[in-house]
């Protein structure tokens, strides 16, 4: 006999915080898979572990981001968020949970349409982050997903249909980025980074089908078969061979400002944060030495 599942009618903080914190979980078990898969923007097998260490305080120390307003509960976890961000798709999560406390700032607890406007502002800043944004990585999926939300919030006051819903669509997307990026069809591979969000949609689903949220961290997953192959990637080739990560305090910070200074440094520049407190990547760059000369400019 199924049984009736509960209405969800809203998410204040203890909710959204309770999602989130099992949403890291599911991602961080599942950290060796997206290494497994991580071939862009290059083969270092590193996606999952970057990803899982932007999450990792926040799923280890839960308390720490917890608040019963779901304005306060989802700025205590972007900023918490943004100090651990760790490499690209780290960034991206970063500046996604950066969104998504910017569309909360005035709420106590929200609706579905609340919510999902609030995922479309999520869904922007991730994309603003990143100087070069390309089709079919995690951006495309947080798009595709975040317009879902907003299409199906229209008519549907419930999340818990709309979370699965919605994380049907999302692995829809996932499954077209090997498609749409040549790398991705010669390694036979779908994003890593995507595939992460997606477990992170897949750890929500689960905590509102179960009503709670499991404190097995460390429980053994089971291999997934897909791995990539990279014998005919070719490695990037670039006039650089650094990577550099900072964190910028101040204030009326811009993001397109700091990377239109950046880009002249790397090959690949992503920048999240707030107004006072910005975190920037820099993949393949020049000397680290280089940058003491970087002079960060604000309105």
């Amino acid at each position: 006999m199924e049984l009736k599942r509960n209405r969800i009618q809203f998410m204040d903080g203890n909710r959204f915080n309770r999602s989130v914190v099992a949403a890291s979980k599911w991602l961080i078990e599942r950290e060796k898979q997206l290494d497994d898969i991580n071939v862009f923007p290059v083969p270092d097998s590193d996606t999952g572990t970057n990803m899982g260490a932007t999450l990792r305080s926040v799923a280890l120390d839960p308390e720490i981001v917890n608040a019963s307003s779901i304005a306060e509960s989802s700025r205590l976890i972007a900023d918490s968020i943004i100090m651990n961000a760790r490499g690209n798709s780290g960034a991206i999560l970063a500046q996604f949970f950066q969104g998504l406390a910017e569309g909360f700032e005035k709420y106590r607890k929200v609706s579905t349409k609340d919510f999902a406007q609030a995922a479309k502002i999520a869904s922007d800043r991730a994309a603003e982050a990143v100087a070069d944004p390309k089709e079919g990585t995690i951006l495309t999926v947080i798009r595709e997903w975040s317009q879902k939300f907003v299409h199906l919030s229209q008519t549907e006051d419930d999340f818990s249909p709309l979370i699965h819903q919605t994380l049907e669509t999302a692995k829809e997307s996932l499954a077209h980025t090997k498609e749409q990026m040549e790398v991705l069809r010669k390694a036979n591979v779908v994003d890593a980074g995507a595939q992460g969000f997606v477990y992170l949609l897949e750890g929500i689903a689960n905590y509102i089908e179960q009503g709670r949220t499991r404190r097995d961290l460390w429980k053994k997953v089971t291999e997934e078969s897909q791995k990539a192959s990279t014998k005919d990637i070719p490695l990037a080739t670039s006039q650089y061979r650094y990577c550099t990560e900072c964190i910028l305090f101040g204030e009326n910070l811009e993001t397109k400002t700091i990377q239109s200074q950046l880009t002249a440094f790397a090959d690949s520049v992503v920048v999240v944060g707030s107004k006072k407190k910005s975190r920037f990547m820099l993949i393949a760059t020049c000397q680290p030495e280089s940058l003491k000369y970087f002079k960060v400019s604000a309105k």
